[in-house]
C-alpha cells in the first residue's frame, strides 16, 4: 500500500489517482476497471442497424 499519493498533471489522471489512493487506504480488496476507448468501432457497425442520412 502506498503511503503517499503521487500528484498528477492531467486533471482526469489526478481524479483517478486520488480515488485509487483513497480506495487503497481503506484496506478494501479492489480491482480497477476503466473503459478507455470503449467501442471505438461503433460507427463501423452502427450503419448496419441504423441507416446513415
Amino acid at each position: 500500500m502506498r503511503e503517499e499519493r503521487v500528484q498528477q498533471v492531467d486533471p482526469i489522471n489526478e481524479f483517478h489517482a486520488t480515488i485509487d489512493w483513497l480506495i487503497e487506504q481503506s484496506g478494501m480488496a479492489s480491482t480497477y476497471l476503466r473503459a478507455i476507448g470503449f467501442a471505438p468501432n461503433t460507427l463501423n457497425w452502427a450503419s448496419k442497424f441504423v441507416p446513415m442520412v
